[in-house]
């Protein structure tokens, strides 16, 4: 593991410091290690998330309810999308 050289200083609210105080105690680790440890999973997990978003985009395994061929013609034809289709985002 890599030596910690850097410092972060964190206010809490003395009932949330109490509360992980005892949470790390219970886990028979260090407040610190207790915060790095609380910090890796969240950072972990938003990672883990938009793997599986990228994922889901490479696979093509979602579903998008799209008309066919023949009304997308007559929608250009048009010039006017259906009710549902905004374009204005």
């Amino acid at each position: 593991m890599e030596s910690k050289t850097k410092r972060v200083e964190v206010l809490f609210e003395p009932s949330e410091y109490q509360l992980i105080k005892k949470k790390a105690k219970i886990q028979k680790i260090s407040l610190g290690e207790f915060i790095r440890s609380a910090v890796r999973s969240v950072v972990e997990s938003d990672a883990e998330e938009r793997k599986k978003a990228l994922e889901e985009l490479i696979s093509g395994d979602f579903a998008i309810d799209l008309p066919d061929w023949d009304e997308v013609e007559k929608i250009i034809e048009d010039g006017h999308l259906p009710c549902g289709f905004d374009t204005d985002k």
